[in-house]
Order: structure tokens, then C-alpha cells, then sequence
């Protein structure tokens, strides 16, 4: 091979591996579901494409406080999302595209209300005949009224996403040492969760998701393999390029 040769072969190498790179970075990425925790919609072993332009692309590198997003749309509620941890278990050390990747249904949205009960239950509906607490998930911007129902919320997420000194001290919620009666947040929050209901774990556990925690809408199974079946028949057929629907979730 000549010279020449192998700096063209070289070249276009290089040049299809950034283009993959790319494409995955910026475009689809597919993932595996590794357990059931997603049924009906999903089973363990599912190949699922990300669609990382649903929402707009998100801009690398991020900060530990996140990043800019171009084209930023928001989630609807119903849809299937892929997102990074938002907990504080890496103690604020990661930023959000470096942190192990969640997926989940968007079960609330901006601006809506949840309720939890003294077990710490949650709930999307007010349910009847409880007396619960109830929060509202920040919108972008907006004014939020601080109350004893929802100021551990808000602190644990003004603290962890916002990059604010917060903290509830004797009943009163405390930015930068001032007591506060409202806040204002710069993201959007969804409350993510793994299956539809009234009652609901997922973000319960890990805490609201920010909007530049989100990756991208779960579009499609491209196929599915069954583990527990010899490997000739672990093919799962019917679920080859099923569409990922959006969940018709319950007033």
C-alpha cells in the first residue's frame, strides 16, 4: 500500500468515526432496557432508540450547574424520556452528561401540582378523603410561592440544580442566609416515573429532573432479545421496530 493510500485510507477512517460519533452524540443513541421495570411498555432486553434532537441539542461541555440547549423544546407529559441522574449521590461532583442515564414516563410537567401524604406518597390528583401536601413543579423563570408543604423541595432543589446556599432553618426556607416567602427558578422540572398510576415512585427517589438533565424522547424498539431462551430463540419478533407510544395518563 502506498503512501498516499494509506493517508486517504486514514482520513476517511477518521472521518467515519467522528461522523458516528457525532450521530450519537448529537442525533440517536440506542440503549438497552436492562429490567421489566417499564411494562407494559417495555421489556428487559429492549433496544431503544434516543432521539436527542426531540427536546433540542443539548451543548457539551456542561458545567456542574448544566448547559445550554439550542432548539429547547419542553416535555410532554405521557412521553418516554431517557435522563441523567439528578440526585446528589455523586455529592455535585458530575455534571448531568457525565452521570448515569435514567429512563422513565414524564407523569407532571411545569406548573403542575403533585401531592405527597405523611408516608411520603405521591400523588397527581388530589386523592379523596387525605389531607396531603401539595407542591408545584418550577417553571422556568416563574415565581414560585414558598410554603411548609413544599420548602424542602424547593431547598433541595434550589441547593442541587440552581447552585444557591439553601436551606430550611427553624421553618423558614434560607437563600444565601435571607429567609425567603418565593423563588424563581432557571429550569424547567418534570417528575419522571417508570410506570402510569395515581400513586408513584421514580422522581420520588431520585428527585425532580431539570430540563438540562433531559437527553431525549425513547422513540422505537428497533428489537428485542429474550435472555432466559437459548440463543437461537431469543429473537422477540413482534417487538422488531415497534414505535415507543406516548402513555394516555388519567386526569
Amino acid at each position: 500500500m502506498t503512501w498516499k493510500k494509506t493517508v486517504r485510507l486514514t482520513v476517511l477512517l477518521a472521518t467515519a468515526c467522528a461522523v458516528a460519533a457525532a450521530v450519537r452524540l448529537f442525533l440517536v443513541t440506542v440503549i438497552c432496557i436492562p429490567s421489566d421495570g417499564g411494562r407494559p411498555v417495555f421489556e428487559a432486553g429492549d433496544r431503544v432508540t434516543v432521539c436527542r434532537m426531540a427536546y433540542g441539542v443539548r451543548l457539551w461541555p456542561m458545567s456542574r450547574w448544566g448547559g445550554r440547549r439550542v432548539g429547547e423544546k419542553r416535555v410532554a407529559r405521557g412521553e418516554w424520556v431517557a435522563f441523567n441522574d439528578p440526585s446528589d449521590g455523586t455529592g455535585g461532583a458530575l455534571p448531568p452528561d457525565r452521570r448515569e442515564m435514567f429512563i422513565g414516563c414524564c407523569l407532571a410537567a411545569p406548573g403542575d401540582s403533585l401531592w405527597t401524604d405523611s408516608l411520603g406518597t405521591v400523588y397527581l390528583s388530589r386523592p379523596a378523603g387525605r389531607r396531603c401536601r401539595v407542591a408545584e413543579l418550577p417553571r422556568k423563570d416563574a415565581w414560585v410561592a414558598v410554603t411548609p408543604d413544599n420548602m424542602h423541595w424547593y431547598g433541595r432543589m434550589l441547593r442541587l440544580h440552581e447552585g444557591l446556599d439553601a436551606e430550611v432553618v427553624a421553618g423558614r426556607l434560607r437563600v444565601d442566609g435571607k429567609p425567603v416567602k418565593s423563588c424563581r427558578f432557571r429550569h424547567d422540572y418534570y417528575w419522571m416515573g417508570a410506570v402510569e398510576g395515581q400513586s408513584l415512585e421514580g422522581s420520588g427517589s431520585f428527585g425532580f429532573v431539570p430540563d438540562d438533565y433531559v437527553i431525549g424522547r425513547l422513540t422505537h424498539i428497533v428489537y428485542s432479545l429474550d435472555a432466559s431462551l437459548p440463543w437461537y430463540a431469543r429473537l422477540r419478533a413482534g417487538r422488531l421496530w415497534k414505535r415507543v407510544e406516548t402513555v394516555n395518563l388519567k386526569p
